[in-house]
């Protein structure tokens, strides 16, 4: 623990040295291209991530102030565009950063930090820093405000507290009617709905659960925002059927369907469908139910799927049909068990999670009680001890690393040369020519000097094995090729192209499973050259599909020019140089 501590004060005295020189020259003011950049989140966070990763190279020469602005906004624009986050390490160090350098910006930080620890499921640290930001923002700064309020009441939801969430959420609620914000203000009236229906079934709380619905949806229309109207109508009719209020069901399923119908999204068909079915079994028109559940557990999620196969079970048990009744019945028990297992694992995350949380504040009210003296003397000159060696031993495991990585590039580079090399069509015909020529010189040597004659014999006969080998591998690599288009998997992934849909998670592990069964070893012989992200290694299965880079971008959601970028940048990962995709392609083709 003394390291640690050492660490953490030797750092806040170097950054305070340096912000008192800094700031007595030159004030503070950010690189004007990040500010630009900073501007482009909110409204376009796909563009801002894109922005940020072209200037990388430049960043490392940015002051430190800029290279800390540069993490906050690569944190905020995948927070923005919805990507989840990974690792708490560098908002960690932009807290300590910001704490003691720029005050104006340390709300946004905490913001940051709250989403980092709420993605990490870690809901008490992320409540923490969310009231820490609220603590400290100035009056009229409403919008965080207001975005920490909600997302401060969905992490009460999560945590099934809804006397702590319905408060939390009002708060918000009353900032976006300050800034007379209608769609934030519909949705926090949709979130505040939901925290009350935590709180039981009874028919005041009911009428009030309704009340608020009903509200959020006349707000949405006036406005126009069909989308959120869709979700508002999606929660109101599952609602309905849970009270078996099925009149009114029927209502918001109809209206669900046209508004589902404007974005043509297949997540919306698959709710609507489990809508539909639900509303037939209600009617017992069960073969129209049959119908709609079909679709369900071909394209839901396992809570859909395993109310799917409960409805069947009765359907079939109505038809005295008891092969069918038991399968499904048998289906249904699996999936609750796995549901089952799913929210055990949710609960004992957040048990653990809050574990965690209360060791750090016993750990922090420790510290706190330390004499300054200590703090500032002993721990820091033992940490800074234990720093340099520490950075001296890190140093040299990092070079010593780093060229054993760049040899192995290198030489995964030269074999995939070597190989395609001696796989052209060009070499091979050499080779024929070669042998045709040693044949030649063979049969004008018969009689003569018959040590040259077993030379030439033996060149001809290695020249053969090498002309035989390229072959069988070609051969080989025809029917694994085979084998792939002609697989069930690769006619899935045609269908999901025909039909406009991207691939879900088990689609991927299905690809996978099925590339790895064909071509033993494909995923070991990627991860063992590079730990690639699970986004770089479904680019890789794709590309072994032989799929061209529009239908790439379609079955994962990116854009093309993205697909692109990314398969340059793996092949820099792999081989250690600059190439082109069509350079990756052909490595992975080739395993």
């Amino acid at each position: 623990m003394q390291s640690v501590m050492g660490n953490k004060y030797a750092k806040q005295i170097i950054y305070l040295l340096i912000v008192t020189v800094f700031v007595a020259c030159n004030g503070f003011e950010y690189n004007k291209e990040l500010v630009d950049i900073d501007s482009l989140t909110v409204s376009n966070p796909d563009s801002a991530i894109n922005a940020l990763n072209r200037i990388v190279p430049d960043a490392r020469h940015f002051s430190k102030q800029d290279q800390m602005y540069y993490q906050l906004l690569k944190i905020k624009a995948n927070d923005k565009a919805y990507v989840q986050h990974r690792s708490d390490r560098i908002i960690n160090d932009l807290v300590e950063y910001f704490e003691l350098n720029d005050k104006e910006k340390l709300p946004e930080v905490y913001f940051y930090a709250a989403s980092v620890y709420r993605d990490l499921n870690d809901a008490p640290q992320a409540i923490s820093y969310f009231q820490k930001a609220i603590d400290i923002l100035p009056e009229n700064n409403l919008k965080l405000r207001s975005n920490c309020y909600n997302q401060m009441g969905i992490l009460y939801t999560m945590q099934h507290l809804p006397e702590n969430a319905i408060y939390m959420l009002k708060q918000s609620y009353q900032c976006d009617s300050l800034l007379n914000d209608t769609i934030a203000m519909a949705d926090g009236l949709r979130t505040i709905a939901n925290a009350i229906a935590l709180k039981g079934d009874n028919k005041e709380l009911r009428d009030t659960v309704f009340g608020y619905y009903s509200k959020a949806l006349h707000l949405v229309e006036q406005k126009g925002d069909n989308y959120l109207a869709k979700i508002i109508c999606y929660t109101m009719a599952s609602v309905y059927f849970k009270i078996s209020d099925y009149p009114a069901a029927r209502k918001s399923v109809e209206k669900f369907d046209s508004l589902a119908r404007i974005y043509s999204d297949h997540r919306d068909f698959t709710y609507l469908n489990d809508l539909k079915a639900s509303l037939m079994m209600s009617e017992e028109k069960y073969d129209s139910a049959l119908i709609y559940y079909k679709y369900v557990i071909e394209n839901g999620d396992v809570y859909s799927q395993q109310f799917a196969y409960r409805d069947l079970y009765k359907i079939y048990a109505t038809k005295n049909n008891h092969s069918d009744a038991l399968k499904y019945l048998r289906l249904y028990d699996e999936y609750t068990d796995s549901i089952s297992k799913i929210r055990a694992t949710e609960v004992t995350a957040r048990m653990h999670s809050l574990y965690n949380y209360q060791l750090r504040e016993r750990d922090n009210e420790l510290l706190k009680a330390e004499s300054q003296h200590r703090r500032n003397v002993i721990i820091f000159l033992v940490a800074v001890s234990l720093i340099l060696l520490l950075a001296i031993l890190l140093y040299s495991n990092k070079a010593k690393q780093e060229r054993k990585d760049f040899q192995q590039k290198l030489a995964r580079l030269d074999l995939f040369e070597k190989t395609q090399n001696e796989q052209s069509e060009e070499e091979m015909r050499r080779n024929n020519e070669r042998v045709e020529e040693l044949e030649r010189r063979l049969k004008e040597s018969e009689g003569r000097n018959e040590e040259a004659i077993k030379q030439l014999e033996a060149e001809r006969d290695e020249l053969k094995i090498a002309i035989q080998s390229v072959q069988l591998e070609k051969a080989r690599h025809s029917i694994l090729r085979s084998k792939i288009l002609s697989s069930d998997i690769y006619a899935m992934v045609r269908n999901r192209l025909e039909h406009g849909k991207a691939l879900s998670v088990d689609d991927i592990k299905n690809v996978d499973e099925c590339i790895n069964n064909i071509c033993d070893g494909f995923r070991n012989t990627l991860y063992s050259s590079y730990n690639l992200s699970r986004q770089e290694y479904s680019i890789c299965l794709l590309v072994k599909l032989e799929l061209n880079v529009k239908e790439i971008s379609q079955l994962l959601s990116r854009s093309s020019s993205a697909i692109t970028l990314s398969r340059k940048r793996l092949f820099m990962k792999l081989f250690g140089r600059e190439g082109t995709a069509n350079e990756l392609d052909a490595y992975i083709l080739s395993l």
